[in-house]
């Protein structure tokens, strides 16, 4: 059920009667549209609904069939990630994870931010198009450089570039790492860690990064003072302290790990579900 609470008042009051959606995995709103995104539990359909009047509707034409629109398949399960919307750019980012077919998922829609109409037009399920990435998983994986899961897209406000946060191989086994993408969605050097892209999560003892770690996708951006932040966990046992992982990036793109003045990384809980930069 969707639940929604007007908390301007002394009290959280209900605006709308608990409306039925589908059992979800991601989710987000854009707040210039009026639009609430859903991906539903087998992960391979996009719901679009208005929120603009009392009760949700769905926007016209048939939900968003995300497996016909990323058809590759392997012996990995489709997954959805990470719904986001990036109002101004009109934008629709999640991470697709899919193994050896992981890579981000976007689509475009007609922006209403920064538009001079006093009341815009609200867009349609007809009106997305899917933006092609820099990851080609029609290749071969024995051919290219290919990512092995994903998690979260982050866009850079503003700009049309953005950070994934996904798993890649460090050459004994797959470790998460995050990857700066330019306006076209296509990865940079970061810290040139994968095949010249990117920078591995690396746990730092002593101002050295020590081996590789194992994230489960919480991620922040602080677009302010030019950090991404992310976290890992013991895979051996998930009850142990995790770490933070701390990245400076440039307008370049270029990126590098950045560890305490003691030059550790700080502590997490065991298996961080979320993480907000503020």
């Amino acid at each position: 059920w969707l639940l929604v609470y007007d908390l301007e008042t002394d009290t959280p009051e209900p605006l709308i009667e608990p409306y039925e959606i589908p059992v979800t995995v991601t989710m987000d709103v854009e707040p210039y549209a009026g639009v609430l995104g859903l991906v539903d539990l087998n992960g391979d359909t996009l719901n679009l609904y208005s929120i603009l009047e009392t009760l949700p509707t769905a926007l016209p034409g048939p939900p968003v069939n995300l497996r016909n629109l990323y058809p590759q398949s392997n012996s990995t399960g489709f997954q959805v990630r990470g719904l986001r919307f990036d109002p101004k750019n009109g934008r629709i980012l999640a991470a697709r994870a899919q193994s050896a077919l992981s890579e981000v998922i976007a689509l475009s829609y007609p922006a209403v931010f920064g538009s001079e109409e006093e009341c815009p037009e609200q867009f349609t399920n007809s009106d997305l198009q899917v933006i092609v990435d820099g990851f080609d998983v029609d290749q071969n994986p024995s051919d290219w450089n290919n990512l092995l899961g994903a998690y979260s897209v982050l866009p850079v406000s503003g700009t049309g570039e953005a950070m994934f946060v996904a798993n890649a191989w460090n050459g004994t086994m797959s470790s998460a790492a995050v990857f700066p993408l330019d306006d076209t969605l296509t990865p940079q050097k970061g810290c040139g860690d994968y095949a010249g892209t990117g920078c591995f999560y690396q746990p730092f003892v002593g101002g050295t990064p020590i081996g590789y770690a194992q994230t489960d996708g919480a991620a922040c951006l602080d677009e302010k003072h030019r950090v991404v932040v992310g976290t890992s966990f013991d895979p051996a046992n998930e009850g142990e302290l995790g770490s933070l992982h701390l990245f400076q990036y440039e307008e370049s793109f270029s990126m590098t790990k950045w560890p305490t003045q003691q030059g550790g990384s700080p502590s997490t809980a065991g298996l961080s579900i979320g993480l907000e930069c503020h």
